[in-house]
């Protein structure tokens, strides 16, 4: 039996279908994206709901999002240093520690 003719065989699976091109697109993009759903939907040009269905549709395996916090974070807040705007021009000033 011919696979095109084989309608138990979903049309992404058959190489040179529309479905085909679809999912390669998908899958390209998440991967190119860091696996970024937000990222993946705004290159593909569509909503973050139409990626998820259309990931679940063409069963593509989403790996969680590339992660930032391997990176190292920057302190909370620095309170040792204010900018002001002073004689419209902005002044870093540092402040004094207690004594």
């Amino acid at each position: 039996m011919d696979k095109e003719a084989d309608p138990s065989i979903p049309d992404w699976k058959i190489e040179g279908t529309l479905a085909a091109a679809e999912r390669a697109a998908i899958v390209a993009a998440l991967s190119y994206c860091g696996n970024s759903r937000t990222l993946t939907a705004k290159r593909l040009r569509c909503g973050r709901a139409t990626l998820y269905r259309m990931v679940a549709e063409f069963e593509i395996e989403m790996p969680p999002p590339a992660s930032t916090q391997s990176a190292p974070q920057p302190d909370q807040h620095d309170l040792s240093r204010i900018i002001v705007l002073n004689d419209g021009q902005y002044v870093l000033i540092k402040k004094r520690e207690p004594a």
